[in-house]
Formats: structure tokens, sequence, C-alpha cells
């Protein structure tokens, strides 16, 4: 009996963990909080893997938000590149498409709320 137990919850284990991996292709999106938005062509000091390579009339279009995400314990910052017509303001909810930085992707908003 406690063999067969122990066998279950082995099983129910690793079909868990399988689950909780995330493909570099599949990041998912994550709500997050603006802490700060820089100013118009300010760069943020960032992984230069994460740097999306930009025109100069493209840079000037926009500006760097830092965001704030909570996992679990955690409390992870990245920073994102939006366009001047998005009005955002400190502690503004938004909703970030690949939040993390793996291979090409980089944080993108997709949508958010005032306080």
């Amino acid at each position: 009996m406690k063999l067969r137990n122990m066998l279950c919850a082995l099983l129910m284990l690793i079909a868990v963990a399988g689950c909780s991996i995330n493909r570099p292709d599949d990041l998912g999106t994550q709500v997050g909080i603006v802490t700060d938005i820089m100013p118009a062509q300010a760069e943020p000091d960032i992984n230069t893997s994460c740097r999306v390579e930009m025109t100069p009339e493209k840079r000037a279009a926009g500006r760097y938000v830092e965001l704030q995400f909570h996992t679990y314990r955690l409390v992870r910052y990245t920073y994102a590149f939006v366009p001047t017509t998005m009005e955002l303001e400190r502690g503004d909810k938004v909703v970030v498409k690949h939040p993390y930085c793996v291979g090409s992707h980089s944080p993108e908003i997709v949508g958010f709320s005032a306080k």
C-alpha cells in the first residue's frame, strides 16, 4: 500500500514539474506595476542582450519605464520601452508580454489600467 502511494505521488510530482517549465517561445504574460518613468532620451543600465536595436526616430518616439513584478516572495524589476502615446504614471498596473529577457524576447506592455 505504501509503495503504491509513493509511486502515485512520484508520478504526480513528475507531471506537475513538466508543466511548470516555460519554453523560450512561450514566456506568457505577467502583471506588474510601473515604478519609474525615465526621460525620453535616457537609457537604462540593462543587460545588452535585452536591449532592442532602435533607429534614432523610434528612440525619440518613446521612453523606458521600470516595472516591478511580485512572484511569491521575490520581487523582480525590468525595463520596457513604451511609445510616448501611451500615458503611464507611477503606480499604474500593466500587463507585460515576455516579462523575462530570454533569447530575442524583450518585455512589451500589451495593456494597462490607471491607479
